[in-house]
Formats: structure tokens, C-alpha cells, sequence
């Protein structure tokens, strides 16, 4: 998950790079454009912040962000995305059948269990 020293060494101005924005409570992953690298390695992307050698975020926050692959990064966001287009479906499918007649709504199950069975 989160890049291996080999990794940021490769790292060049211009880059876009993945981090680890989380909290305690969810995890968030974002997007960076490498704008410096200092003659030690250090990396500062675009909003400024500032990564060691090691990846980890140089900060006083207990919470500092790390660099993560970019796999993983598209991974998570591919994740996310299928989330929110659940979410979507699902409010769709709720706003047609709450007008639904009890008939109409166990013809609607009869089908939901066949789609399930057949895998269609």
C-alpha cells in the first residue's frame, strides 16, 4: 500500500502521486502533483505539502499522510465509485416502487428471487 523507498526515489517534478489523507474514523486517498524535490528527496506536492524519504508526511499532526502506490489509489477510487453508483441505483429502485401495489410489489420479488437463482 504504501510506496517502498525504490518507489519514491523514481519520483520525478511533474508526477502525479497518491496519499493517504485518512482519520481515524474513514479513509480518504487523494491526488498530488510533485511540484519540488530538494536535493535530500524530500517531495512537495502542489497543496503544499511536504514528504520525507520515507513517504511519511513531515508534520507535527499525529496523524501525518504516507505515499501509496497509485494501484492502490485506483483501486480505492474504483471502490468508491461503485459505492456511489449503488447508491444511485438503489435510490432509483426505492423512488419506483414506493408507488407500488402490494400485486405488483410480490411480482417484483418473484423476479428479484429468479434473477438470484439464475444469476441473471
Amino acid at each position: 500500500m504504501f510506496m517502498s523507498s525504490e518507489e519514491i526515489k523514481k519520483i520525478q517534478v511533474g508526477d502525479q502521486v497518491a496519499y493517504d489523507h485518512s482519520s481515524w474514523t474513514r479513509v480518504d486517498l487523494k491526488i498530488g502533483r510533485v511540484v519540488k524535490i530538494t536535493p535530500t528527496g524530500r517531495i512537495r506536492i502542489d497543496n503544499g505539502m511536504l514528504f520525507g524519504t520515507n513517504g511519511r508526511e513531515i508534520t507535527s499532526d499525529i496523524r501525518a499522510s504516507h505515499l501509496v502506490e497509485m494501484e492502490y489509489y485506483n483501486t480505492w477510487k474504483e471502490s468508491i465509485d461503485t459505492q456511489k453508483e449503488i447508491k444511485v441505483i438503489v435510490a432509483k429502485i426505492n423512488d419506483m416502487i414506493n408507488g407500488m401495489k402490494l400485486e405488483e410489489l410480490k411480482h417484483l420479488h418473484v423476479f428479484i428471487e429468479e434473477m438470484k437463482t439464475h444469476g441473471n
